[in-house]
């Protein structure tokens, strides 16, 4: 990113402007970062993380009043939904299968919806910098900076991290007109997913903490600490709890949470994809949703377009994930069972 540029007034149009991109949030300053990104940049962003900014990009930190100032007397522009997912499930795939149906801007894993969650994570202990109804307001403002579109957008889709699908029912009940997917996998396809990414120890020990005190809450029953748990059993506990979310989200919801298999997605592409527009209201041109399998974005990867992708390649994987990480799988399935059996809430998991 650029020195900042004493002449670029980010609130200059802001309403006006979704290339004017609320970056990032940071609540010790009071301030948000917003930078100028391009609408072709933000199509192919899979992240939407400090990978977008290069070095000629404009930004500048403006004081969160000055933010609200300019916002209070604005309603959002254009439909506002999202896909909330538990990892590795095809949460990309889906954003850019609904977004080669036209009319829509996906937005993908903004930063600030990570500030929201850790902010409402403590939002009623002594620990929280924001009272409730500011961090409301907070998050109501930055739906207001979401729903904003081009000429041609008719509906804009928020695309979630997977360590912030427990905000689902909040910013739901904010934004009552919003609707949502919500993807998943049955466990065993799930961790052996997981467990073949590279990152994935990172990624399960960074999140643990969060997770294990979730899960323990959810499940109503004490968790062995996260340092006694092989890589097997974090990717169960990730299951587990982010499992609980999404049937949280869909019971609390009723409705407005479309659940959805990814192994169905991959399989039947079409239905999958024709029943998110309609539950969007999003419309497709004629002929497209029969087609989504010829487009490219269903034979790319979604997350590094370049790169060829397929089920059949995910297959591949998927087995040699399998042959792999054998002892892991098993070890997280049975993590699993002994949770359930200790837990009703989650035996009924393994019933759904």
């Amino acid at each position: 990113m650029t020195d900042p540029d004493i002449a670029f007034n980010p609130l200059e149009n802001l309403l006006l402007r979704p290339d004017l991109f609320a970056h990032k949030l940071d609540l010790n300053i009071e301030r948000v970062l917003i930078v100028e990104l391009s609408r072709a940049l933000i199509r192919e962003a899979s992240f939407l993380d400090d990978r977008v900014l290069a070095t000629g990009t404009r930004g500048k930190w403006v004081q969160l009043s000055s933010l609200r100032r300019i916002l209070a007397p604005a309603s959002p522009a254009l439909p506002l939904h999202f896909i909330f997912h538990t990892g590795h499930v095809g949460s990309t795939l889906l954003s850019r299968m609904i977004e080669s149906a036209g009319a829509t801007v996906a937005v993908r894993e903004p930063m600030p919806l990570r500030t929201l969650a850790e902010a409402h994570d403590v939002r009623d202990r002594a620990q929280a910098l924001i009272a409730p109804s500011a961090l409301d307001q907070l998050a109501l403002d930055q739906m207001v900076l979401w729903s904003r579109g081009y000429e041609d957008t008719r509906a804009v889709i928020v695309k979630a991290t997977s360590a912030t699908g427990r905000l689902a029912p909040w910013l739901m009940q904010l934004r009552p007109t919003a609707k949502a997917v919500y993807l998943n996998l049955a466990a065993e396809p799930f961790l052996s997913t997981l467990l073949a990414g590279a990152n994935s120890p990172t990624d399960l020990r960074g999140h643990g903490p969060e997770r294990i005190g979730r899960l323990q809450t959810l499940a109503g029953v004490p968790i062995a600490p996260l340092h006694t748990l092989t890589l097997g059993e974090l990717a169960a506990l990730t299951w587990a709890v982010e499992t609980l979310s999404q049937h949280e989200s869909v019971q609390t919801l009723a409705g407005r949470v479309l659940a959805i298999d990814f192994e169905k997605l991959l399989m039947s592409p079409a239905e999958c994809l024709r029943a998110v527009l309609e539950h969007f209201d999003v419309v497709a041109p004629p002929g497209h949703v029969e087609r989504i399998t010829q487009h490219e974005v269903f034979t790319r990867y979604a997350k590094a377009t370049a790169e060829p992708y397929s089920p059949q390649i995910r297959s591949q994987i998927l087995e040699d994930s399998r042959r792999r990480n054998a002892e892991e799988i098993q070890r997280g399935l049975r993590w699993i069972d002994a949770v359930a059996q200790r837990s009703p809430v989650v035996g009924r998991l393994l019933l759904a």
